[in-house]
C-alpha cells in the first residue's frame, strides 16, 4: 500500500500530512511527501543564493522542510516515509494529479472553498480528485484523525456499486468499520422503492461484508445537505462516494454534488473512479 500526500506547507496541508501519516501506520503502508513548483518563463535571481534562478533556491528550501518532516514521521509513527519535489509549467492540481496515478490513494488536506474562484469551480483538493482515476482521500484542516468506526457510502445504486464498494473494504479492513450504504432520491414513488430494496439485497449479496451492512434510503431535495445531515447524525468518520462516467448533464450535476460537499464539509471525502 502507497499513500501520496501533497504539501503546499499550509495549515490545511500539515494537517493532512498528520492524518495521512496516521492513517499509513495503521495500514501498514509506505507514505510520500511531494510538493509541486511552478516554473516560469522569466523568473528573476536570487542574489542571496549564489545567482541561481528562484524557483532553484524555493526548491532546495522546500527539499530540507519535507527532509526534516519526513525524519519527524519515520521516528514518531515508525512509517516509511520518504518526499519528492516535482517542477510544472502547468497548474498545481493536474502535477498532483499525474503523479497520484502511481499511488494506491491520495491523502490531501484542505481549507474547503475560501475564494470565489474555489466556489465556483471546487477548491484544489476537488480538481485533483476530479482529475486522477486513484481515490483521493480529502481531510478538511479541522480534522483530526480518529479510528475509522463508521462509514458511509453516498450510492447512486448503479451497476458497478459493488466493485467500489469492494475497494472501500479493502481501504478499511484494518478498521472493520460499520458501513452505511446511503442513497438520496428526489422522489417517493413505488418503483424507487422497489429498485432500492433489489439493490440492497444484490449489494449484500456481492460484497460479502463481515458486518451487516445498514442501507439508508432519504428522501430530500438538497442531496449534499442531506448527505451532510445523516453524516452527523451516524457520527461517521469518512464519507465515500465517486465520480461518474456518465452523459455530461448527469456529470455537471454529480460533479456539482460532489463540489459542495468538499467545499463545506467538516468530515474526511474518499472519492472513488468508475
Amino acid at each position: 500500500m502507497k499513500i501520496l500526500c501533497p504539501t503546499d506547507f499550509s495549515s490545511a496541508a500539515t494537517n493532512g500530512i498528520e492524518y495521512a501519516a496516521k492513517l499509513a501506520q495503521k495500514m501498514n503502508a509506505t507514505l510520500m511527501l511531494l510538493n509541486v513548483q511552478r516554473l516560469y518563463l522569466a523568473e528573476g535571481v536570487n542574489l542571496f543564493a549564489g545567482g541561481e534562478p528562484e524557483s532553484v533556491t524555493e526548491a532546495k528550501v522546500a527539499d530540507k522542510m519535507l527532509e526534516d518532516v519526513s525524519r519527524d514521521i519515520n521516528k514518531s509513527f515508525k512509517v516509511s516515509c520518504s518526499h519528492e519535489i516535482i517542477p510544472t509549467m502547468s497548474f498545481y492540481e493536474k502535477a498532483i494529479a499525474d503523479e497520484a496515478g502511481k499511488y494506491n490513494l491520495t491523502v490531501i488536506g484542505t481549507n474547503g472553498a475560501d475564494g470565489a474562484y474555489e466556489f465556483y469551480f471546487g477548491s484544489n483538493s476537488f480538481r485533483v480528485a476530479r482529475n486522477t482515476l486513484s481515490p483521493v482521500l480529502i481531510v478538511p484542516e479541522e480534522c483530526e484523525f480518529k479510528e475509522i468506526t463508521n462509514v458511509v457510502f453516498a450510492s447512486d445504486y448503479n451497476t458497478g456499486d459493488e466493485l467500489l464498494l469492494q475497494q472501500l473494504k479493502e481501504f478499511t479492513i484494518a478498521f472493520a468499520p460499520q458501513l452505511h450504504v446511503l442513497h438520496i432520491s428526489n422522489k417517493n414513488t413505488e418503483v424507487s422503492k422497489e429498485v432500492y430494496r433489489s439493490f440492497c439485497n444484490l449489494t449484500e449479496e456481492a460484497l460479502d461484508y463481515d458486518r451487516k451492512i445498514e442501507f439508508k434510503r432519504i428522501v430530500a431535495e438538497d442531496a449534499a445537505d442531506a448527505i451532510d445531515d445523516y453524516m452527523h447524525q451516524t457520527n461517521a468518520d469518512i464519507l465515500a462516494t465517486y465520480f461518474q462516467p456518465h452523459g455530461i448533464l448527469y456529470r455537471m450535476f454529480h460533479q456539482n454534488l460532489i463540489k459542495k460537499i468538499t467545499s463545506n464539509a467538516d468530515f474526511p471525502m474518499l472519492i472513488f473512479h468508475k
